[in-house]
């Protein structure tokens, strides 16, 4: 059973920064569980990111939205953590300083003058955890770590569609 992935995917193109970025991968892994612990950093990311503009939202329904989704965010986060511990001996430590991306910080710092623009950047973030959890059901997982990546893929799906739909049709407009 080979868990490395063909040459012309996702991870040795465009995405392939976002992983060697995170990847704390000491050797002692394989190429499938430094990529789901890039997985769970990009998830830790997009739920920094939520809270970073969830700072600057006053609208209640956006407020409860965009709070449902980093929580799902983190749930992944804790899931993939966990399944992540089952294939190697070193998870990632979820309190450990997080680098946020430069996105998030742009993002959130853009709401304040122009909330499109850092609708945009939830958008953009969600495209990018949508294109990676697309990646990765693509490797050779084990049963119950598939499971989770492919739940998380469709919620990822919903909160992309639920952002576009938020960006076309904004409250008060």
């Amino acid at each position: 059973m080979s868990l490395v992935a063909p040459e012309n995917d996702l991870w040795s193109a465009s995405f392939a920064d976002d992983y060697d970025a995170y990847d704390d991968d000491d050797g002692a892994g394989s190429d499938t569980e430094s990529r789901v612990a890039a997985m769970v950093q990009v998830d830790l990311d997009a739920a920094h990111h939520y809270t970073k503009i969830l700072r600057h939202v006053a609208a209640p329904a956006v407020r409860q939205l965009l709070r449902r989704f980093r929580a799902e965010h983190e749930r992944h986060v804790g899931e993939l953590n966990a399944a992540l511990g089952g294939m190697r001996d070193n998870p990632l430590d979820r309190h450990t300083e997080h680098r946020c991306s430069v996105l998030a910080g742009v993002s959130a710092s853009f709401h304040a003058w122009d909330p499109a623009a850092a609708l945009d950047g939830l958008v953009a973030t969600e495209r990018r955890c949508n294109a990676l959890y697309d990646a990765l059901l693509e490797l050779e997982l084990p049963p119950e770590v598939r499971a989770l990546v492919y739940r998380a893929d469709l919620e990822e799906r919903a909160h992309l569609r639920a952002l576009e739909e938020l960006a076309e049709h904004p409250p008060g407009a």
